[in-house]
């Protein structure tokens, strides 16, 4: 019994070994501005903390998801107490927006994904909860970005000049 707790203690988030989309970046046959303005319109559902034009430089604060139950096949973390608003996983991006040449811009996403994840004895309290009634803590632990949220930003960017009459950004 003692052995099975303290082996919960040692969970670790799976690991992905290759991305499900090979690449977190597009590059677009359009005017800085025009990128920019779509990249704002597709990050629209998250909670933006820095947004620097100059720099080409966008930050989000912290999203909560169930993605990583879907993806990786397995329940990570299903507390749902205190902190934790029912997520198994969490994700915050950084986005950079290049422009590459008189008319080519580029665009990258970061993601940093962590997983709701139990542990019996967490190293630091800092991003860990206790589980009501189990003695059981649960901590948010970096696990690797299965790349869908990404390809999902990604697409909704290009999409803006695909569907547009003129090829430009609305």
């Amino acid at each position: 019994m003692v052995l099975a707790a303290l082996m919960a203690g040692c969970a670790t988030a799976p690991v992905r070994t290759t991305p499900i989309y090979p690449t977190e970046r597009i590059f677009l046959h359009s005017s800085y501005d025009q990128v920019w303005q779509a990249t704002l319109q597709a990050l629209g559902d998250h909670t933006l903390l820095n947004v620097q034009k100059e720099s080409g430089l966008i930050t989000t604060d912290w999203t909560l998801s169930k993605t990583a139950t879907k993806y990786f096949g397995t329940l990570l973390g299903s507390y749902s107490g205190p902190g934790s608003e029912g997520a198994e996983m969490r994700y915050k991006l950084n986005v950079y927006v290049v422009k590459t040449a008189d008319n080519e811009t580029k665009v990258r996403l970061v993601n940093h994904s962590e997983a709701l994840m139990p542990s019996v004895l967490p190293t630091s309290m800092l991003n860990c909860t206790q589980g009501p009634g189990t003695g059981l803590f649960y901590c948010w632990k970096p696990i690797d970005t299965e790349t869908v949220i990404e390809h999902q930003i990604l697409e909704q960017i290009q999409a803006s000049f695909v569907n547009s009459p003129s090829g430009q950004s609305p």
